[in-house]
């Protein structure tokens, strides 16, 4: 295959010496640690809570320690997994430190937890700059040493700022996030919207209200994203913050023609004092979103003939259980209801546009 490959969200696995090795200060009788739980389930102690949490009330994949590969671990095995699917360069994420940002409840311990992950991939990713780059964990309980932590993680190359879709219930609308808005778009750099099954102390959709992995997986992923952008466009943040880019991943893209229609609807039935959006949903999301697909969704091109190509990104998932490794890119490159020009700009060229990164 000679298409240039950009894999927009894929994952590590954090070391089970994560803090011992990576944390900048001394911890003591604070130092998270791995506990193996009744049901066999490897898990984090942090501040006397277990993460990552149930998925809902039931009993989940053993993901993180279980079921995983190599190269979650060992960036020069993921650069070998990277040759088999065909991608060129990786954007990594964090799994279980994704909680930190709306799971931990003490604000600088929380900072604490995600500069951590932060040298931690800064690490991995120093075994191929050119082909690794990292995602930085932002805290959203202390948004100004959040928008400081991702000038710091910016400037030792990492390419984004991981954002969970809120923090005990108050969304990304409000002001009190804006530090981060406004570094992002002084460094031009993404906030990248990244949903999970919540943590006991943020909660994601579903969780509360189903018992079964398999409903709360269905359910979190895309309506945490959902209320993000809702949050995002109809908050104005993104007319606050003209020049920002934000990313929603792990979703699918699918519902997105619905849900930017449902927007758009009630921003022209509804009284304009009644929200602080300048123009539609859609014009918004043309002008600074981007979202991830998966690459055998069968709305995906339902998704490309109203809102265009130029905004949609592939993401293998590397390596979560629902991952199609090694035959994510495949998948996409073989589907015959998509042009060419429509792959380019999926597997490379949208990427290029929202991490602003080009191949070296």
């Amino acid at each position: 295959m000679t298409q240039l490959v950009i894999d927009a969200d894929g994952h590590v696995a954090e070391p089970i010496d994560l803090f011992e090795k990576y944390a900048d200060l001394p911890l003591g009788d604070r130092l998270p640690r791995v506990v193996q739980d009744d049901r066999g389930f490897d898990r984090w102690v942090i501040e006397g809570r277990l993460y990552p949490t149930p998925e809902g009330k039931g009993v989940g994949p053993k993901l993180r320690y279980g079921v995983f590969r190599e190269g979650m671990l060992n960036p020069i095995e993921r650069l070998k997994d990277m040759e088999l699917e065909g991608i060129h360069t990786a954007v990594i994420f964090p799994s279980v430190a994704m909680r930190f940002g709306w799971g931990i409840e003490n604000p600088d311990f929380a900072v604490l937890a995600c500069r951590t992950y932060n040298n931690f991939i800064l690490d991995y990713c120093s075994a191929s700059p050119a082909r690794l780059k990292g995602v930085a964990a932002l805290p959203l309980q202390n948004p100004s040493a959040a928008a400081e932590e991702l000038r710091r993680c910016i400037s030792k190359g990492m390419v984004g700022g991981c954002l969970s879709p809120h923090f005990r219930g108050i969304g990304l609308e409000k002001e009190v996030y804006d530090p981060i808005y406004r570094a992002a778009e002084e460094i031009s750099v993404p906030v990248l919207i990244h949903a999970s099954n919540g943590t006991d102390l943020s909660p994601a959709a579903g969780v509360e209200r189903y018992d079964k992995f398999f409903f709360v997986h269905i359910v979190c992923h895309p309506f945490e994203q959902m209320l993000a952008m809702l949050s995002l466009i109809g908050g104005g943040v993104l007319e606050r913050f003209p020049r920002l880019r934000v990313g929603f991943f792990e979703s699918g893209a699918g519902y997105l023609p619905y849900w930017l229609e449902r927007i758009d609807e009630h921003f022209e039935d509804f009284p304009k004092d009644s929200t602080i959006m300048k123009m539609s949903a859609t014009e918004y999301f043309r002008r600074q979103c981007f979202i991830s697909c998966e690459p055998e969704e069968k709305e995906l091109r339902h998704t490309i003939d109203v809102i265009g190509a130029e905004r949609i990104l592939f993401a293998s998932d590397y390596h979560h259980f629902d991952a199609k490794f090694p035959h994510t890119v495949s998948a996409l490159a073989e589907r015959n209801d998509l042009t060419d020009q429509e792959k380019q700009k999926i597997f490379c060229g949208n990427a290029e546009a929202l991490f602003r990164f080009k191949k070296t």
